[in-house]
């Protein structure tokens, strides 16, 4: 496949997102990413398992993929759900049988997949084999252990990019429904004071938050029309009874966003040279530098010769390496990088790989 079809890939991948209503950047770079190795790339050859805890978004993923694969792929098959929590477990497997042929050439959603016992995932597992003309899209809120590509969903609280997003989509979305009014939505600081409760009660789900958003909302015009701005004052009534914030959370914020504003007055020049250089955004390169810094930091007993820093710097790749496939196997390392075998690092690539990052004696 060449970069054309990524390009094509990535494109109908981005229209479906927008199609399906996803916001937030982080979260969509990561449903982009994994729908293009899972699913785009593979040529929907294999199934994809999507898990993370309650909304996340794994159904949103769903739709994405579905609609990708109706899009990119030509498959002209329907859409088939079943939903694990209500199928009797005796009539499982009827049930999967009758949604795969119903699936023929489309997609098949399988919902609480972690409600299944042992025998019921070896039924999932014998179906992907038997209906190769089915995209299986597994929902689950842990891992699942079953083949196939996976893609698994950060909780809410910590894609704090996307809080923000989320909290002006929210707004538009509640205040459409409300009678004409001038309000412009939340201040900075009153987002600024919902994302540090969203990342302090460690909230996973997005429907919590678009309750917090409707509730300032719907509080504000309770006392009269909106105003041209929902400041804190009213945001900290709701997020106080939900959370009891205290005044020194706020002040931590204020800090931290004061610090982070003076941090930005300084241009990262040698960031964008090298970002232009390699093609991929400044932030990347200076995110991997403190990575890469800390862990220098950590040689602690050795000197910070170029061998030994090179070789830290080794390591940590290769471990960030396996921790992002997901794989607890060699064969499941080289199964993510694609189901093709010239897609895979050879079987002794991947055993040295896996004694280098598990520090095992290869002797």
């Amino acid at each position: 496949m060449d970069l054309r079809t990524d390009v094509a890939g990535i494109e109908a991948i981005g229209g479906a997102l927008d199609d399906c209503g996803a916001v937030g950047d982080a979260f969509r770079e990561r449903v982009t990413r994994g729908v293009l190795s899972g699913v785009v790339l593979r040529q929907a050859r294999d199934p994809i398992h999507v898990h993370g805890a309650p909304g996340t978004g794994k159904s949103l993923v769903a739709d994405v993929v579905h609609t990708v694969a109706s899009s990119a792929l030509g498959r002209a098959g329907a859409r088939v759900d079943i939903d694990c929590s209500a199928v009797v477990p005796g009539q499982l497997p009827g049930a999967l049988v009758d949604a795969a042929s119903d699936a023929a050439g489309g997609t098949l959603v399988v919902d609480r997949m972690e409600l299944l016992s042992a025998d019921g995932l070896a039924r999932v597992e014998r179906l992907q084999r038997g209906a190769p003309d089915v995209l299986l899209v597994g929902l689950t809120e842990t891992p699942t252990g079953l083949t196939g590509a996976r893609m698994k969903l950060t909780p809410l609280h910590e894609r704090e990019r996307d809080i923000w997003s989320l909290v002006d989509h929210y707004f538009e979305r509640t205040a459409a429904e409300l009678p004409a009014h001038d309000c412009l939505g939340f201040s900075r600081q009153s987002k600024a004071d919902i994302a540090a409760r969203v990342q302090g009660a460690s909230v996973a789900s997005v429907a919590v938050l678009r309750d917090i958003v409707r509730d300032c909302i719907y509080q504000a015009a309770a006392d009269g029309p909106l105003p041209e701005r929902l400041t804190s004052e009213g945001v900290r009534v709701v997020l106080e009874a939900r959370y009891g914030q205290v005044a020194q959370t706020r002040t931590d914020r204020d800090v931290a966003l004061l610090e982070s504003a003076f941090a930005a007055f300084e241009p990262p020049r040698m960031a964008d040279r090298l970002a232009e250089v390699h093609g991929i955004p400044a932030e990347v390169l200076e995110r991997q530098a403190e990575i890469l810094r800390v862990a220098i930091d950590t040689l602690d007993g050795l000197p910070k010769s170029y061998r030994n820093i090179m070789d830290r710097v080794d390591d940590v790749q290769r471990a960030s390496l396996w921790l992002l496939s997901e794989a607890e196997t060699q064969a499941e390392f080289r199964r993510f990088f694609g189901s093709e075998r010239f897609m895979q690092p050879t079987k002794s690539v991947a055993w040295a790989f896996f004694n280098r990052v598990f520090k095992r004696d290869m002797g």
